[in-house]
């Protein structure tokens, strides 16, 4: 009769290893991450090659185990107690895999130099393998120390990440400078095409460029878009000067009075923001982020603060109060509007899905809807 007696050596014998090994593990860890101690003569992988090592001799033993588990004839609280522990032991494996997982992409992070966009990459992956860590359930009270340890270095590589983002971020885009009056400037410092979409993938990657292109975007539409208006459009409100091939800078005068006695020109307003906006998109439209250009990507942030600002500063300005759609007036505005729209749209700036004047009108702007 086949009984459960040689199913429990083999399952503490299963348990000892994995024991000694993460107690193995968490020493080398502590060495290699939290004490800096020199591993002469040793390949960075030696902790991930023990582990699976490892996940492998689990895995064999298991199936012996379940094998011989099947055969036993014993039935009751202490077939159940075995398949209790042959579960923790599943569970273990698992934690194993992603601590393992966790060390080759640190490995990774020290041997080589990849492009920021790939370091990224490895970033998300190491955050994301490390929450799998943490929610592995703490069967041998080792788990905290391996877990306390890499979560130490994947938050340390993280924040070198950012630095270098940051860093490539302030000296690529530079705008809203204090210390300049009347004037609103914005810079574009961009060596290559590949360096600054290495670079903004990067900030993609890790859910920081969203957040960067907002607050340009607010800059673009607030002070420098704003100031154009205010200019009346005048062409001599914005200047664009382009230093070198890879650096661009436009400024915005801004007016100290805006001149209320004169009438507002639309055309020359849109015609003046379209200077400034495919000014912008040209700069852009190369730097490919996640198969689509920063252009396209700032433009998603402009495109309805924009129309706001144009539907109650400049359209609803320009049209008559009591003006109905076959109005001559109404009608030549908004087709100049949508004409505008249209250029921004083969600028790289919007895409179709962008709303026309008056489908965006409709549902956004009531004052201007009520005036009609």
């Amino acid at each position: 009769m086949s009984d459960l007696h040689g199913v429990e050596q083999r399952v503490l014998n299963v348990e000892n290893v994995i024991k000694h090994v993460l107690t193995q593990t968490a020493n080398g860890l502590d060495d290699r991450y939290e004490k800096y101690i020199p591993l002469l003569n040793r390949q960075r992988l030696d902790l991930a090659e023990g582990l699976q090592a490892l996940d492998k001799e689990i895995s064999r033993k298991l199936e012996d185990i379940a094998i011989r588990v099947t055969a036993a004839e014993e039935t009751g609280a202490k077939l159940e107690t075995v398949r209790m522990r042959i579960e923790a032991i599943r569970e273990a494996r698992g934690f194993v895999e992603a601590v393992e997982d966790v060390e080759r992409h640190l490995a990774k992070a020290y041997f080589v130099e990849p492009p920021i966009s790939t370091m990224a990459q490895n970033v998300r992956h190491l955050t994301q393998s490390l929450d799998s860590v943490s929610k592995c359930a703490e069967k041998y009270g080792i788990e905290k120390r391996i877990g306390d340890s890499l979560g130490a270095e994947v938050r340390r590589q993280y924040e070198y990440l950012c630095y270098q983002l940051t860093k490539y971020y302030k000296e690529a885009i530079q705008f809203g400078d204090p210390d300049v009056k009347n004037t609103h400037i914005l810079t574009f410092n961009m060596p290559t095409v590949t360096t600054a979409s290495q670079h903004f993938t990067a900030m993609a990657d890790i859910k920081s460029l969203d957040v960067r292109l907002v607050r340009l975007a607010e800059y673009i539409v607030d002070k420098m878009c704003a100031a154009v208006i205010k200019n009346g459009g005048a062409p001599a409100a914005v200047k664009i000067y382009r230093d070198t091939m890879d650096k661009l800078t436009i400024k915005v005068r801004v007016p100290a009075k805006t001149d209320k006695s004169e009438p507002l020109d639309a055309k020359a307003v849109l015609s003046a923001l379209t200077i400034l906006l495919r000014a912008i998109a040209e700069q852009l439209n190369l730097v490919v982020v996640q198969q689509r250009s920063l252009s396209l990507c700032l433009g998603k942030h402009i495109e309805k603060p924009l129309m706001q600002l144009l539907l109650k500063e400049v359209i609803s300005v320009c049209v008559p109060a009591l003006a109905h759609n076959d109005d001559p007036t109404m009608q030549a505005v908004m087709e100049a509007a949508e004409a505008w729209r249209d250029a921004l749209i083969e600028a790289q700036l919007f895409t179709v899905a962008t709303p026309t004047f008056a489908s965006f009108a409709a549902e956004n702007d009531r004052v201007f809807i009520d005036r009609r």
